[in-house]
């Protein structure tokens, strides 16, 4: 070695106080500790985590992978000491070459942190148990020899962990302490104990965790500093629609294992064989423990017996209600069935009454003899009928099948009883369907049934009109008329339908949304309004909150100016001479490729201090200026753009804030990144503010055209950088439909330090949301007028330049109209021939335009909101001149019409007189 490497090799030396001169006896006496790989399970999860002591480890090295084979690893183990000697034989001299390479590769800080995160193990155990690169700890244990024994595989390239158990060994051998310093590692290769809970039970534990919490749990046996046994159970469950929080249960006897076994074995038992009865919560409680709910009642063991049995007895008090509804459906099913049976009889002797009818008819001694028998036939069916009936009512009986609990009151009730009194109550709850089911048919049959006895009933009294005389039913028999005998009655009301909505999914819809949404707000948003969505976007929110309620002073304005133009210099290279930025909005080339996602662009990223033109110079009122311009783009832009889905927002705030009815508010779409992107500091409540938003309610998305000017159109289209969006609660209504709270310990930021996790308390405050009544005018005029300036945008400039160059023409049939009004109102008599000349001329000029005007009449008459002639374009006004001049027209051509029928029946009367008198 040169003597650069030796320096080098002695002062990691050195840091591990190891001194090849003077090897330690404990390293010298190192042997190869008896392993019987044959009895290892096969399973490498790491199961087992205790605290050892560092003089109870035996150093192995061998020649392989992590990933290698037990059995190589094992076989080709060799202990330190002869990695020691670098005066030896060739292979001896191979061996420390290892050992030195290994040195070369020793990091310093990360066996320093192995050594904090140790000390911090020492006091407390990590929540999760395994904690970050637990896998590096090759440590195995030697029941015969009773001894532990670390594989150090000399292929990786890590070997922090080995070298600070080293440290650690070497430390304790020169001190004179009796006990030697303990440090957790997972044990590998070794089966549960059984210590606590038997294999079988661990496994069942497993999934009854994952029916509950639908996560698999990770189930260890821990011995702690004094070699007490413990199983600990990690896991993650849901506590609040899809957010998660990690759980942790501490069984240290076997009573305790017991009971909370028998808990969840019942309650598993319960949900799954009584299907669609009972779904059982899961909730996160203060200690981070898991706990049972059930309609937001907790379920302990202690709990389980009467638990057990309120529901025996509820079901049984259901049962017994159901009887009782089961009876008196029985019933009404029964008298449906006389009734259908009487309606169908009476219906067969119609339908056989019409059929001789139409027999007869066919010869002349049929129609003679149908005239002369009909109604003593008649007279005889009513008298049988009417007998019939009579026997009917008289043999009804009602068959009733109730269902009767099997087991006599009694102190305690099994889970067995429980289940088997639910299998009764289902048994008889189909029972109960069917005989609703057979009553909705039976009166659907009944409806059917009438109705088309009501139509041989008219047949029947059409034919027994014409039977006064021989002659007239003769007469009406000859004739060929079609029978409605089998149609329905067809005034039936129809059930109004629901309106079927689209279900909003964030894993499936929010990328086709975000596309949706950037397309439209990219059209409807100028350049200013996108800056403006912006800019709500960043600290200056509060301030643009403040300056819109009148709630600010000069000395707020100046003291965020302030800080502006600080982190504005800070950021920015500024040169003191320089009086303005000779780059302005060009930050950079616009050759320059940049990336969301995977898709490419060469757009300019938007910069608050461009947008306020925050400079050396600006001041207060420049600045008041901006934030009100802003304040304006806000509001003109919130109308355009509506919400395609129901959608819930989430916004996390601290305990003692909520919702703020008048502000502009940020919310977020996904409420796992509303919270993972909260700065939780030192709190350990907060609330959560959902929003129930409706489709059609005002909202801004944060889409890529609200982060980047698209200056070279160039910009991906969709929702790749953000999941927010920003409403503004002034035009909205607040309904609060729930509260409840939840216990987290899976977000926020710095929720995890150490193996050690903070939890959080969330209040959840629901809210329903509508648009207030005051906006919803506003809202549909803001709609109607994009809608117009869309039509008007898609006319051709050669369409327009023909509106505003016939502007003349427009006005003259204008004055025709005013002439047509001014001629009947003086001379009655010449009105018809004015009306069909100017009708003529207003004919051939409406040709020439008629394309056009049908477009904008119908849009005017479809919306009905034209603006006041002072804010309308051009176009529009002429548009509105032309419908007020049409309408005049509708009305004077009424009014004529109404004349000439007035003059029309005078005549008539006249000649009608004359006619009588005649006579």
């Amino acid at each position: 070695m040169k003597k650069g490497e030796i320096n080098e090799l002695q002062e990691e030396l050195d840091y591990l106080g190891l001194n090849l001169s003077r090897i330690p006896k404990f390293i010298k006496d190192a042997t190869v500790p008896s392993f019987n790989i044959s009895r290892i399970n096969n399973d490498k999860d790491l199961k087992i985590y205790r605290y050892v002591p560092v003089d109870k480890i035996e150093i192995l090295l061998t020649p392989t992978l992590r990933s290698d084979s037990i059995k190589k690893k094992y076989s080709e183990a060799i202990p330190l000491k002869s990695f020691l000697n670098n005066d030896g034989d060739e292979e001896e001299i191979m061996l420390y070459k290892t050992f030195a390479k290994i040195l070369r590769n020793m990091s310093t800080v990360e066996i320093d942190k192995i050594e904090k995160m140790q000390e911090i193990f020492s006091e407390e155990q990590p929540f999760k148990v395994k904690y970050n690169k637990d896998h590096l700890w090759q440590i195995y244990y030697s029941e015969s020899d009773n001894k532990y024994f670390m594989l150090v595989c000399t292929k990786e390239d890590m070997f922090s962990e080995f070298l600070y158990l080293l440290k650690k060994q070497l430390e304790f051998s020169k001190s004179r302490k009796k006990e030697a310093p303990q440090i957790y590692v997972p044990i590998n290769y070794v089966n549960y104990s059984e210590g606590i809970l038997q294999k079988s039970e661990i496994s069942d534990l497993e999934n009854y965790l994952w029916l509950f919490t639908k996560n698999w749990p990770l189930i260890f046996e821990v011995y702690n500093e004094n070699n007490e046994l413990s199983l600990q159970i990690v896991g993650e469950t849901f506590v609040y629609k899809n957010i998660k929080s990690y759980y942790k249960i501490v069984l240290k006897t076997t009573e305790e294992a017991i009971k909370f076994y028998k808990l969840l074995k019942a309650l598993f038992i319960l949900q799954t064989e009584i299907k669609g009865q009972y779904n059982f919560e899961t909730k996160v409680n203060t200690n981070d423990e898991l706990s049972m709910y059930l309609s937001k009642v907790e379920i302990t063991f202690d709990s389980l017996t009467n638990f057990i049995k309120n529901e025996f007895l509820l079901a049984d008090y259901e049962i017994k209600e159901q009887n009782k509804n089961t009876i008196e459906l029985e019933k009404r099913l029964s008298e449906l069935k006389q009734d259908v049976k009487k309606k169908e009889d009476e219906y067969l002797q119609k339908q056989k009454q019409i059929s001789t009818y139409l027999e007869c008819k066919k010869t002349f001694l049929g129609k003679v003899k149908y005239f002369f028998k009909s109604e003593k036939s008649d007279k005889s069916k009513k008298n049988n009928q009417a007998y019939d009936n009579i026997l009917e009512t008289e043999n009804i009986t009602v068959d009733t099948r109730p269902i009767n609990t099997y087991v006599e009151d009694k102190n305690f009730y099994t889970i067995e009883d429980l289940v088997t009194i639910y299998s009764l109550h289902e048994k008889g709850q189909k029972y109960y369907k069917n005989l609703s089911q057979d009553i909705k048919a039976l009166e659907l049959k009944l409806e059917n049934i009438i109705s088309k006895v009501n139509n041989a009933n008219l047949y029947i009294e059409e034919i027994d009109k014409h039977k006064k005389s021989i002659f007239e039913f003769w007469k009406f028999a000859n004739k060929d008329e079609k029978l409605a005998l089998e149609m329905a009655d067809s005034s039936e009301q129809e059930k109004d339908k629901k309106e079927i909505k689209k279900l909003f999914n964030l894993e499936m819809d929010f990328e086709k949304l975000g596309e949706e949404v950037d397309k439209l707000q990219r059209k409807k948003l100028s350049n200013e309004e996108l800056d403006s969505i912006f800019v709500a976007n960043t600290e200056l929110l509060d301030l643009l909150n403040e300056v819109r309620s009148n709630n600010v002073s000069k000395e707020d304005l100046e003291g965020v100016l302030a800080n502006l133009k600080q982190e504005f210099n800070s950021s920015r290279l500024v040169i003191e001479g320089e009086t303005f930025d000779i780059f302005g909005n060009i930050t950079e080339a616009n050759n320059k490729v940049k990336y969301i996602g995977s898709r490419s662009h060469r757009e300019l990223e938007k910069d608050k201090y461009k947008i306020m033109n925050i400079n050396k110079d600006i001041d207060v009122f420049d600045f008041t200026e901006k934030i009100q311009s802003t304040l304006s783009y806000l509001e003109g832009a919130i109308p355009k753009i509506t919400s395609k889905y129901d959608i819930a927002l989430y916004k996390v705030e601290p305990i003692a804030k909520n919702l703020e009815e008048e502000n502009f508010e940020i919310f977020n779409v996904d409420v796992e990144n509303e919270l993972e992107e909260f700065d939780g500091e030192e709190n350990v409540a907060y609330n959560l503010i959902c929003l129930n938003y409706k489709e059609n309610l005002p909202i801004l998305y944060y889409t890529n055209a609200a982060f980047f000017d698209n200056t070279n159109k160039t910009l991906p289209i969709g929702m790749n950088l953000s999941t927010k969006v920003l409403i503004d609660n002034k035009r909205l209504e607040f309904l609060l439909v729930n509260k409840t709270k939840f216990r987290t310990n899976s977000y926020f930021k710095n929720s995890e330090e150490n193996g050690r996790i903070k939890s959080k308390d969330i209040f959840v405050y629901e809210y329903d949301v509508s648009l207030k009544e005051d906006k919803k005018d506003d809202l549909t005029q803001e709609k109607n007028e994009n809608i117009l300036s869309e039509i008007t945008e898609k006319n051709t400039e050669s369409e327009v330049e023909i509106a505003e160059n016939n502007e003349k023409e427009l006005i003259e049939k204008e004055e025709i109209y005013e002439d047509l009004v001014h001629e009947e109102q003086n001379d009655d008599d010449d009105t018809i021939e004015d009306i069909q000349n100017l009708e003529a001329e207003l004919e051939s000029f409406d040709e020439k335009y008629e394309d056009y005007y049908e477009e904008i009449e119908k849009h005017v008459q479809k919306n009905q909101i034209l603006k006041s002639d002072e804010e309308e374009t051009p176009i529009v006004k002429k548009s509105k001149k032309i419908l007020k001049i049409e309408q005049k027209y509708e009305k004077e051509m009424q009014k004529q019409q109404e004349k000439e029928e007035k003059a029309r029946r005078k005549l008539e009367k006249k000649s009608k007189s004359k006619k009588e008198g005649k006579k």
